[in-house]
């Protein structure tokens, strides 16, 4: 993913297959949720660098 050298096309297969580790595969179909279901809760997640840095 960071080999500069590499096609971009390969760079961006490896991103994809890294966050499909980390993080998983997103669901395909949502579920519908009626008026007495808890309510949704969504998680945002930061991936930072070793360093502590941001991605850009």
């Amino acid at each position: 993913m960071q080999d500069a050298t590499a096609p971009p096309a390969a760079r961006v297969s490896a991103a994809n297959a890294l966050l499909d580790r980390a993080v998983g595969k997103p669901r395909q179909e949502l579920e519908h949720a009626d008026s007495e279901s808890e309510p949704v809760t969504v998680i945002i997640r930061e991936f930072v660098k070793p360093d502590g840095a941001t991605w850009e």
